[in-house]
């Protein structure tokens, strides 16, 4: 896996994103109507969050598109919040587990000099209503911002996610559950 530069990344937009997936998912070309640079930054967006492997929909994308095809719906935003938590990003590895950890209320001020960009796009990601706000991981509040009271309402959601730790912890145990 490769590591995304997300003190360059412009922002993640779920309109876009959905553009994409669903010129995918009906023609299996990417969309015409989308800005090259915008085109470029949900693609890696699309591939850090596990919708597309290369030029095709994964079978998450496809589930994902086919379920929400507006990306209305908060469990939209913890699924592309999951698949990057999956993504073994060390930047956003770092900020999840790490950086929120040890700051779950602070400034943008505090934020070491050479995290700043990269911190400031993360929080945009979590704060911005075009991107995964609905999620509620993160409260902005001026130049302050906070961890949030995440939306799990949807139980769904929860057993999916669940089902996903499983499945990549103990994927090689499968016969723990049921007779080989």
């Amino acid at each position: 896996m490769y590591e995304i530069n997300f003190s360059t990344l412009a922002i993640l937009k779920k309109d876009d994103l959905q553009t994409l997936l669903y010129s995918l998912n009906e023609s299996g070309e990417v969309p015409q109507n989308l800005k090259k640079g915008n085109l470029r930054t949900m693609q890696i967006w699309a591939k850090a969050s596990n919708l597309i492997d290369g030029s095709n929909l994964t079978e998450i994308g496809k589930l994902a598109i086919t379920k929400d095809p507006y990306f209305e719906a908060t469990v939209t935003d913890w699924l592309i919040h999951f698949q990057l938590s999956l993504g073994g990003y060390e930047t956003f590895s770092y900020f999840i587990r790490d950086f929120l950890h040890n700051h779950s209320k602070t400034s943008i001020d505090e934020i070491p000099e050479n995290l700043k960009k990269a911190v400031r796009l993360l929080i945009r990601i979590y704060t911005d209503p075009q991107a995964i706000s609905k999620s509620k991981f993160l409260i902005k509040n001026g130049n302050s911002f906070s961890s949030g009271n995440p939306d799990l309402s949807n139980p769904f959601t929860i057993g999916y996610l669940l089902a996903e730790i499983w499945d990549r912890d103990f994927s090689s145990h499968r016969c723990l559950t049921r007779a080989c």
